[in-house]
């Protein structure tokens, strides 16, 4: 009778764990949904300003992560920013001022391969856009691609037209020191 019972035992022990083993096979079969990082929410403009500053700061531990955000980033901050501009009317905002450098960003990124007189006219319009705003760090650094890409790729008068007009510009700014 012992051993009989003992072997009842072993068999219902068995059982349940066939039984957790099933379970937690279910469980693994089933990973949670990874989030796509670049999905840009279909929220109002707050949600649309947070998604832009979580991209814009966003900071790859990984090669793949570092490609994927070069591959993504630009087009999903482009979306996000120019929802921004449809939906904001206020020029003045945080919202609608980091919408309109988040899009001319991405214009400044192609002046090197611009006609002449089409980089002529974007530094125009990022100086302008600087005379308008608080100028940090962002600035500073668009700033400096701005030139030094103008300068590298052959348009030398109009790189120093640049430093000039981008010293002039920070010389005036609040964080000048």
């Amino acid at each position: 009778e012992k051993d009989e019972k003992a072997k009842a035992e072993a068999s219902a022990t068995e059982k349940g764990a066939d039984s957790d083993a099933e379970e937690s096979e279910e469980v693994a079969e089933d990973p949670p949904e990874k989030k796509d990082r670049y999905a840009v929410p279909e929220g109002g403009v707050d949600e649309l300003l947070a998604f832009i500053k979580e991209i814009d700061t966003f900071r790859a531990t990984t090669r793949d992560e570092y490609m994927e955000h070069q591959r993504k980033a630009p087009q999903a901050l482009k979306a996000a920013a120019e929802a921004i501009l449809e939906t904001e009317s206020d020029e003045t905002s945080e919202a609608h001022q980091a919408a309109a450098f988040v899009l001319l960003k991405a214009r400044a990124g192609g002046i090197a391969m611009a006609k002449p007189d089409q980089q002529r006219a974007l530094l125009k319009e990022v100086l302008d856009a600087f005379a308008s705003r608080e100028l940090g760090i962002p600035e500073l650094s668009l700033a400096l691609g701005i030139a030094r890409n103008l300068e590298r790729y052959g348009s030398e008068e109009l790189a120093v037209e640049a430093y000039e007009g981008f010293g002039a510009a920070f010389v005036n700014s609040k964080d000048a020191t």
